[in-house]
């Protein structure tokens, strides 16, 4: 797994493991805190 790919990976597992996200908690942007990097990381792999 490439660093990006191993990163992005690791901000949507740790709402996962520290409990943030349950099967109430539909707002992904709320529960993962908002992450201008990941936001911006998905754009540039949606730009490829």
């Amino acid at each position: 797994m490439d660093h990006d790919t191993a990163a992005m990976y690791a901000a949507f597992q740790q709402p996962i493991d520290d409990g943030s996200l349950t099967e109430e908690s539909s707002d992904l942007e709320e529960v993962l805190g908002g992450l201008a990097p990941l936001d911006q990381a998905i754009k540039e792999l949606l730009a490829k």
